[in-house]
């Protein structure tokens, strides 16, 4: 399409791109075509650049990505092996570095080093996934000896394909990934990485996650969920249409095998809508959960994505983050308000309110903050006239254990968010 291009800026540069990538690919694996693949991908960006801005009418520019991105993911995880050696090296350090600082002083939560280490666990599990989920790749081999094994016929195996093609994708550690990133955002906020996580990579990874589904015996539920409560561990999950029971495993955390803890499949129909089982372990810990759902021919398929639960130890604390505000706000105009309460894995979040009242004023008023996305909430803070002088405001997020936070963290000693409503210009 671009060696095509009526204009020779574009023909002959992509030109030169493709005879660069034909040496590569005809010629020998050396430490020198990492580099290579680099000047290529840096050669495609300037393209884009060019092109971007210009008297463009087809749109070009967003085409260069079809060829860009595939480049930048290749040179990114061409040298993954070594990569994840070093990365595996710089967190034992910084788990050196954290646990001598709560040795000189006790009780410090050192966010910082959470922080690091939470982000290189997500380069981690990123990685792991990328690699695993690419094409071609284990997963995507799998997937295609499953479709030739159903053309010719022979379904059982392409159960058998397709089930170690889901346990390959569970495998990949896409969960680790989302909790590692859950983590990391209870020490920083980043928009941009949560909404890269929702729109962009988990709608891809349930994309190869349902192509994996359509050759299982039996599907287990997407999403596990649990509530921790005096009586224990309450596990609940949506039910699957083509299932007709669930049985339910646990482990301790980084244990081998999983033990089944219901006595009898699980049926959907015994919670309505949702399944669920108690289940009350035996002393205090760190467990995993899974799930399998079981066909009517008592067949099971593999186990769900797991989930962790601490049971029976002290409730990790709630948190409220969100970005800097503004001092000013335009009179007559609304002003969004958006924050990231993540869940803690012990507790769930019942409720996160939006504060906010005239200064001088003694009565607050209240709007309910709507959840979007996986941590993100949203809230508007409605229109103030001119009159106004000022007003001032605080989000309030409370637990279902009891547990509250508020943002910013100075609410609590009435020291809240203000802001001038500015006349209109």
């Amino acid at each position: 399409f671009f060696i095509s291009d009526g204009r020779p800026q574009v023909a002959e540069r992509f030109a030169d791109v493709a005879r660069r990538l034909r040496d590569i690919a005809e010629g020998e694996v050396s430490p020198a075509v990492r580099p290579a693949l680099i000047a290529i991908e840096e050669e495609v960006f300037d393209i884009r650049q060019a092109l971007y801005g210009v008297d463009n009418p087809d749109q070009t520019w967003p085409k260069v990505d079809i060829v860009w991105l595939p480049l930048h993911h290749l040179t990114h995880h061409a040298d993954h092996a070594r990569r994840t050696e070093e990365l595996a090296a710089i967190r034992a350090r910084i788990v050196e570095a954290a646990q001598q600082a709560e040795a000189a002083e006790p009780g410090v939560r050192a966010e910082r080093f959470t922080f690091l280490l939470n982000t290189i666990d997500v380069q981690f599990a990123l990685d792991r996934a990328t690699v695993a989920l690419s094409e071609p790749g284990p997963v995507v081999e799998k997937l295609a000896l499953a479709q030739q094994c159903r053309e010719q016929g022979e379904e059982a195996r392409a159960q058998l394909y397709g089930t170690e093609a889901y346990q390959r994708i569970v495998a990949t550690g896409i969960a680790d990934m989302l909790q590692a990133q859950a983590r990391k955002l209870t020490t920083q906020c980043e928009w941009a990485v949560l909404t890269l996580l929702n729109v962009k990579l988990m709608p891809a990874y349930w994309g190869i996650l349902r192509r994996a589904e359509a050759f299982l015996c039996a599907v287990p539920p997407r999403e596990l969920h649990a509530r921790i409560d005096a009586e224990g561990v309450l596990v609940k999950w949506q039910p699957v249409a083509t299932a007709s029971g669930f049985n339910l495993y646990r482990r301790r955390e980084g244990e081998g095998e999983y033990t089944r803890v219901n006595a009898r499949p699980i049926a959907p129909v015994e919670l309505r809508h949702n399944c669920a089982f108690l289940d009350c372990p035996s002393q205090p810990g760190v467990y995993e959960y899974v799930v399998r759902a079981v066909n009517e021919a008592g067949r099971e398929g593999p186990h769900s994505h797991p989930i962790i639960v601490r049971y029976g130890l002290p409730l990790q604390s709630l948190r409220v983050l969100g970005i800097h505000q503004d001092y000013g706000l335009d009179a007559g105009r609304a002003q969004e308000v958006r924050v990231i309460v993540p869940q803690p894995p012990d507790d769930a979040v019942r409720a996160v309110t939006l504060r906010y009242r005239p200064v001088g004023a003694k009565a607050w008023l209240e709007a309910p903050m709507l959840r979007r996305f996986r941590f993100g909430y949203h809230a508007v803070l409605p229109a103030f006239p001119a009159e106004t002088p000022a007003i001032e405001y605080y989000v309030l997020a409370e637990s279902e254990h009891g547990q509250q936070a508020v943002w910013p963290v100075t609410a609590r000693a009435e020291q809240y968010w203000t802001a001038t409503i500015l006349p209109m210009a």
